[in-house]
């Protein structure tokens, strides 16, 4: 693909007390060149514990996720051109 379109959702905690938020991040590719961008909703809680971003890896365009903490869910369906 030379672009992805990564649909998520990021949640930890429980239901009743989750930190969670929900977005797009659109990224486009050029040899081993990504650029990204996301737009989401405001957070539910604190979700400044999860980082996403977006690599090239071979061919391909990877989602990337880093925590600093555990307990994180992150749920994704991706479209790509």
């Amino acid at each position: 693909f030379d672009a992805a379109f990564f649909d998520y959702v990021v949640q930890s905690g429980s239901a009743t007390g989750a930190n969670m938020r929900a977005g797009t991040i659109t990224a486009v590719q050029s040899g081993s060149t990504v650029q990204f961008n996301e737009v989401s909703t405001v957070d539910m809680g604190n979700t400044n514990g999860l980082a996403l971003s977006v690599v090239v890896s071979g061919p391909n365009l990877q989602l990337q996720a880093s925590a600093s903490s555990d307990n994180w869910s992150v749920k994704t369906i991706l479209r790509g051109l």
